[in-house]
């Protein structure tokens, strides 16, 4: 619900334009739901999708593939101070989630719905809280993880749907735990629309194989399902 922002004197208006960050004014502009509470400038913004955020040299880093035959990715964030990115689908490689902060964030909105999770961490519970804690991710519709280096710690899927309660796309490389079945069956919100699982053979369950038919129906609408030994 819009906050009445707009009811604000103009000279404070004005000035919180003036003081806030970019992320902060277009944030302004949303609770106003208008942009009258950022006179005279409005704060535009930009769309990039496909968003890599990597920890390099203790600084946070937002870059994208300008085209996808490119070798080389480029800064999201252009040299202009007011510049402001919206990131609809992001890639977390290979960092922890207690480095997404720093200056970046006030020139970068992340509200995925398409979140990609690829090393790192350890997908446990404290991992979601503290992502959540960084920015919204209860609106993820796809969750793609890709667990190579850390197969140690299987991902958790209660914690999955506890905190992606809208989740309708999941697909899972690397170990997953031998009860993914049950997991998924006692945790999810809504049916999935497509699930992809490509998981080395001591992830399934005993009877498995038998358990998959009752699965399917009950989980979601198209399943694709790998095993490796």
């Amino acid at each position: 619900m819009p906050y009445p922002i707009t009811e604000l004197a103009y000279g404070l208006r004005f000035r919180l334009s003036d003081l806030a960050t970019p992320a902060e004014r277009y944030r302004l502009q949303e609770a106003a739901g208008n942009q009258t509470i950022c006179p005279p400038k409005l704060q535009s913004i930009r769309i990039k999708d496909d968003v890599f955020l990597q920890h390099e040299n203790g600084k946070l880093i937002a870059s994208y593939y300008d085209d996808e035959h490119d070798l080389y990715r480029k800064p999201v964030l252009t040299d202009k101070a007011d510049d402001l990115a919206y990131c609809p689908s992001i890639i977390i490689r290979l960092m922890k989630v207690e480095n997404i902060k720093g200056d970046l964030l006030n020139q970068v909105i992340l509200r995925p719905r398409k979140l990609f999770l690829e090393d790192g961490d350890d997908l446990s519970p404290t991992f979601f809280e503290l992502l959540q804690s960084k920015f919204p991710i209860a609106d993820v519709r796809s969750l793609k993880v890709r667990m190579i280096l850390n197969v140690l710690n299987p991902l958790d899927l209660l914690s999955v749907f506890t905190y992606l309660p809208r989740l309708e796309h999941l697909d899972i490389l690397g170990l997953a735990p031998n009860t993914w079945m049950s997991d998924i069956l006692k945790s999810q919100k809504q049916k999935l629309s497509s699930l992809t699982i490509d998981v080395y053979s001591d992830s399934l369950e005993n009877g498995a194989i038998e358990k998959l038919v009752d699965f399917m129906k009950v989980t979601f609408y198209c399943m694709a399902s790998h095993s490796g030994n």
